[in-house]
């Protein structure tokens, strides 16, 4: 559970991500590997290196055949052995 307190009134919008994002990269610091969503969920990587092209660090690219980009502890969501979707 997470209890935040703000002193403004949220958004229809902002709620409804508050209460169904699992997750959150984007992209779009040094932070690349952090999950800026609710769940801190643990990540690594190897062989990237991050986009600048267009708005300012905003993508992460592959460098090579054995590049990955992995996020784990989705086992405190209770999908084990389960399938789901992640949508980029």
């Amino acid at each position: 559970d997470k209890l935040t307190i703000s002193n403004r009134i949220k958004s229809v919008c902002e709620i409804l991500e508050d209460a169904t994002l699992a997750v959150r990269f984007p992209f779009d610091s040094i932070l690349t590997l952090v999950d800026f969503g609710p769940n801190s969920i643990s990540t690594s990587a190897s062989s990237y290196s991050i986009l600048s092209v267009g708005h300012t660090l905003q993508a992460i690219a592959f460098n090579g055949s054995n590049s990955y980009f992995q996020a784990s502890g989705f086992t405190q969501f209770r999908i084990n052995n389960q399938p789901f979707t992640i949508s980029l």
